[in-house]
């Protein structure tokens, strides 16, 4: 998801395009963004929040990694995710 090659990714006021990946994803407004290489980023104006999503090589399974070792909310914690296992 990249460069200042269109096909690789590109900001329109806010709306992050990669017609590629086939992908769109709105930003509210003020957020800050950076389109690389390999991710997508963007950043509250706070900043309390940050969203990367990162391109990797095919590995057949779908892994989710904390950001921080704070506790999850008991709502999350009582749910299973099905679908992130497949």
């Amino acid at each position: 998801m990249v460069g200042p090659i269109p096909r690789q990714g590109f900001f329109r006021d806010g709306l992050f395009l990669h017609p590629e990946l086939d992908l769109g994803l709105q930003f509210p407004g003020g957020w800050k963004t950076v389109n690389q290489k390999q991710a997508v980023a963007a950043q509250s104006p706070e900043p309390d929040a940050l969203l990367v999503l990162e391109t990797q090589e095919p590995t057949g399974a779908i892994r989710v990694q904390p950001l921080s070792s704070s506790p999850r909310p008991a709502a999350l914690r009582s749910k299973r995710a099905s679908w992130l296992a497949s």
